[in-house]
């Protein structure tokens, strides 16, 4: 596991960790671009990290990444003009096989306590050893743990996309 955070958290430790890691966890702000979709980004300590470099990144990977978890301020959402562009999606169509994320912004609070109940949860499903076939049952469980005391609008913004 690499831990990207602090003052190690630029974009080329994030760009590393993501190609080499087949798990990542993004736990930072995002920043949709509904007119041009791949350049929404991350904002890193040095600079953002954008959509299309994780996604050319990616294509140039040894390995394939596996799961994803975006505990992100704002993953996604919409105007008027524009269709919803969900960050989930995005990771899921550039070659994570399941990608957890959320549909709206999601206060931090709520975010952190669905994540630790979702690891649990996929722990224990998968029996020890993590597999991402088991995100959606694990996904289910934790916001069920979680659910009292969080505003409805909270706890089904969570999607699972992929495997």
């Amino acid at each position: 596991m690499t831990r990207v955070a602090g003052a190690d958290a630029t974009h080329e430790c994030a760009m590393r960790a993501i190609c080499q890691q087949p798990w990542i966890h993004l736990a930072l702000r995002a920043e949709p671009n509904f007119d041009l979709p791949f350049d929404s980004r991350f904002p890193l300590r040095d600079k953002p990290m954008s959509l299309l470099e994780i996604s050319q990144a990616l294509a140039e990977a040894e390995r394939l990444p596996e799961f994803a978890f975006l505990s992100v301020c704002h993953g996604s959402g919409g105007t008027e003009e524009h269709e919803a562009m969900h960050l989930p999606h995005a990771l899921h169509f550039m070659g994570f096989q399941s990608v957890v994320g959320t549909m709206w912004a999601v206060d931090e609070e709520v975010s952190r306590r669905i994540a630790a109940a979702f690891y649990h949860s996929l722990v224990v499903e998968s029996k020890g050893t993590l597999n991402c076939a088991n995100t959606p049952k694990a996904l289910s469980q934790a916001v069920k743990m979680v659910e009292e005391g969080i505003p409805l609008e909270q706890s089904i913004a969570f999607i699972h996309v992929g495997a």
